[in-house]
């Protein structure tokens, strides 16, 4: 039985799983969960994730675990006991406990996003107010003072955090927020994919997942315009 990692490229947790698991080498196929087609809803889904949440995974002995950032851990735990497995997530307590509040960081960004991101594609969700873009604007700011004092956001090399903090600011773009006032945050970003052929890949499918999301987003935008 092969490992089987669940969802749709359009997510930046989805994204960054795959991530982790090209980078460890591990061997997986993919199984779209296409949410705008409410495939998170149907049984076949719930059996591997009550929460209805995208991305899930299944490893190849069964073993099924959901929510990106803890599938990450679990990944390394398991697979990484390689030279990349260790510097996403070093063994020394305190670095990892750098690297975790950064991915309690994110997690709290993607909360965020996702409460601008919702409104674009769900007719029935009120528009999103002034105040969550000022909270948006808030953390990238902190972002962006952390990274002016050193090169990545927890430690002294690129860990899992980055990498997931990176995953969910390409996603602004679904809310039409831009890293541009930024600098540092544009330079941490232009250093993590530099290079990086699993990042580039990512990044082309993340654009397909975007198009067809563009679509959902101008009918709903439309229909909003209606109304009023």
């Amino acid at each position: 039985m092969s490992a089987v990692l669940h969802g749709m490229f359009i997510s930046p947790g989805f994204r960054f799983v795959t991530f982790v698991l090209d980078t460890l080498g591990v061997s997986y196929e993919i199984r779209e969960v296409n949410l705008f087609e409410g495939a998170h809803m149907k049984e076949e889904f719930l059996a591997v994730n009550p929460m209805k949440k995208i991305p899930a995974f299944v490893d190849s002995d069964g073993f099924a675990m959901a929510e990106s950032r803890s599938i990450a851990r679990y990944l390394v735990a398991k697979y990484g006991d390689t030279e990349e497995g260790r510097a996403l997530y070093p063994a020394d307590i305190k670095q990892r406990a750098q690297v975790d509040a950064m991915l309690d960081f994110d997690c709290e960004l993607f909360q965020v996003e996702k409460q601008l991101f919702l409104p674009t594609f769900i007719a029935t969700f009120p528009p999103a107010c002034e105040q969550l873009y000022e909270g948006c604007a808030r953390q990238l700011q902190t972002l962006d003072g952390i990274l002016a004092e050193r090169k990545f956001v927890a430690i002294d090399h690129a860990t899992l955090a980055d990498y997931s903090i990176l995953f969910t600011l390409q996603s602004l773009g679904n809310v039409e927020l831009s890293l541009s006032p930024y600098p540092n945050l544009l330079r941490w970003s232009a250093d993590l994919s530099e290079g990086n052929e699993i990042i580039a890949t990512l990044a082309d499918k993340f654009e397909v997942a975007r198009q067809g999301l563009a679509k959902i987003q101008k009918a709903v935008k439309l229909a909003r315009e209606a109304k009023e």
